[in-house]
């Protein structure tokens, strides 16, 4: 009879940057809704998440190992607020390779920051078409570990401009129903093409060199996560939501 009062009440959750509660299967709304007190919204607890990571020789070995630290700054920050998200990793630059895949270490964060501590620098040129259609190909399949029903989330970082058209592999991605998301470092970056990878200028990051993008996994990194509307509709839906988590909290540099 509380429920049935409470459904008949209540017919829109209101959503705070701050404030979520998990899904604990990633699929089924818990009946634990909010009609007071601070804003509320309703998120996956669960993602995986893959960073296609630009090894190219103009970044650098110093700046690379910036990267090495964004990367593990983001596992942190990400494990934190969805305990159960799986990694996957693609370094590219004329080539594209697999550091690791989601089956490699599971939802085990500590064995991916460790990897990533020591992540050895590819070099080369910059191709982040190929690497995404390397990473559709190779790592967005049940054979990688990629698990279905789950929120596919993948993040670009890059220092430049790719010698070859990312749209339609990003295109192709987010047909899949990936959300994908661009970090784009040092104004020798092509920005149109950092919107094609991310679909919007919303999923874009930029920051002007790498020593901000350190502080940015240190000090500013957000988990924004943008959910639907949950409506009386929804409830009866056997309570199920679909929640887009994005990662990164937006720079204007």
């Amino acid at each position: 009879m509380a429920l049935s009062l409470l459904l008949v009440s209540i017919t829109v959750l209101y959503f705070s940057p701050t404030a979520c509660i998990p899904i604990d299967n990633g699929l089924v709304l818990k009946q634990r809704l909010v009609s007071a007190g601070p804003p509320t919204k309703v998120c996956n607890s669960v993602a995986d998440v893959m960073f296609i990571v630009d090894g190219s020789t103009s970044i650098g070995e110093d700046n690379f190992e910036i990267v090495r630290i964004f990367l593990r700054g983001a596992v942190e920050t990400l494990t934190a607020q969805a305990a159960s998200t799986w990694y996957s990793t693609v370094q590219f630059s004329g080539i594209a390779r697999t550091e690791f895949s989601f089956k490699t270490f599971g939802d085990d964060s500590e064995k991916v920051k460790d990897y990533f501590s020591k992540m050895p620098y590819l070099r080369g040129t910059t191709t982040i078409g190929k690497a995404i259609d390397y990473a559709i190909a190779k790592e967005m399949t049940a054979a990688s570990g990629n698990r279905e029903g789950i929120e596919d989330i993948v993040i670009v970082i890059t220092d430049g401009r790719s010698s070859d058209d990312p749209k339609p592999p990003a295109d192709r991605l987010r047909a899949l129903g990936a959300q994908t998301f661009a970090i784009g470092i040092t104004n020798a970056v092509d920005k149109d093409q950092l919107v094609a990878i991310a679909g919007s200028n919303d999923s874009v990051i930029f920051v002007t060199d790498f020593t901000k993008l350190d502080n940015t996994a240190k000090e500013t990194l957000l988990s924004k996560r943008k959910c639907v509307t949950v409506t009386r509709k929804h409830l009866k839906r056997d309570f199920t939501a679909l929640c887009i988590q994005a990662i990164f909290s937006q720079f204007r540099v």
